[in-house]
């Protein structure tokens, strides 16, 4: 059954947003979740003065160590219809705490050398289609102001304190990008979630990339779909390369996790914030999914109308402004 909030609710929760400063989740300034990307290469870090390929775009592991380190194994296999899917024998989720890549075992944990993956810090994953590229790209955005430059926000006002991004690129050998994401750690809903991201196109064979991202919570580990918000603007009504600011409301009581991922297209994700409560500002820039364009329409009371009602309505699991 869908779950909606009602109008006392709403209310209740948008009172609560100011309750708490925000869980702040960037590539810059908060060293406890993403220690391993800024401790000096010499110590077994990446650095912060170039890129670092998590998973390469050849499909391999890409951190100096952990599971599939050096052995050429692949995430994800063709299969015979043509089609990619990840390799069972080595299924990962790479933690950005401390850059190790656990694998999957028969008991159905994630592990290495008898240490579990820790839930409590973000970590990338990937679904049965398997993984696609993801590269940290040092020195992306700005920290001191903005400017009407390349890796920057779209306007001023978008605009945030964020020095590097991920990026999600196309393997060599897979054509998928969908089944990619970060897995931030478990938040009390309902929640808001303030996030920047960019479309990233290039002169060759990614040209002209639409603005895509999906925001899904995830409880266990399963997604709770009817809450996923998709994102999808053409390339036509956005700037490539500059960075847009958009909110996600997870509108249910339970404590879940969070992925943000790719959707389709190559995406750079630069800054992440979580924040309790309502967030009644990210409701005009939210995209109602596609899939579904015969879905029924619920006001908030969680009362069905009609599609051409006005008004703030959910629609596959999505709230936003229907005009």
């Amino acid at each position: 059954m869908k779950k909606v909030l009602t109008m006392a609710a709403l209310v209740c929760a948008a009172m609560a947003a100011n309750a708490a400063e925000p869980v702040v989740y960037d590539f810059n300034t908060t060293p406890l979740f993403f220690s391993i990307m800024q401790s000096p290469i010499d110590e077994g870090g990446m650095g912060i003065t170039g890129n670092f390929d998590f998973i390469k775009k050849t499909g391999e592991v890409g951190v100096p160590y952990g599971v599939g380190a050096g052995t050429g194994d692949l995430l994800c296999m063709k299969q015979e219809d043509g089609t990619w899917v990840n390799n069972p024998n080595l299924h990962v989720r790479i933690s950005f705490a401390d850059g190790i890549s656990y694998g999957l075992g028969a008991d159905g944990k994630y592990t290495f050398e008898g240490y579990e993956l820790d839930y409590s810090a973000p970590f990338l994953g990937y679904g049965p289609k398997g993984p696609t590229r993801v590269v940290w790209m040092a020195g992306w955005g700005s920290t001191d102001a903005w400017a009407d430059a390349n890796y920057n926000a779209a306007n001023e006002a978008d605009w945030v304190s964020s020095k590097h991004a991920l990026a999600f690129n196309r393997n060599d050998n897979s054509a998928s990008r969908t089944d990619t994401y970060v897995q931030f750690p478990e938040f009390q809903g309902p929640f808001n979630i303030t996030y920047y991201i960019a479309s990233v196109s290039d002169t060759n064979r990614n040209k002209e990339q639409a603005l895509k991202c999906k925001v899904v919570p995830v409880k266990g580990d399963e997604e709770l779909t009817d809450y996923a918000q998709l994102v999808d603007v053409p390339h036509a009504d956005i700037m490539d390369k500059r960075y847009y600011k958009y909110v996600y409301n997870y509108t249910g009581t339970d404590k879940v996790a969070t992925r943000i991922g790719a959707n389709g297209a190559i995406l750079a994700l630069f800054h992440v914030e979580f924040n309790e409560g309502f967030n009644e500002a990210g409701l005009e820039n939210v995209i109602a999914p596609a899939e579904d364009l015969d879905a029924p329409v619920y006001n908030i009371m969680g009362q069905r109308v009609g599609q051409d009602y006005k008004g703030l309505v959910i629609k596959n699991g999505v709230k936003y402004i229907q005009k």
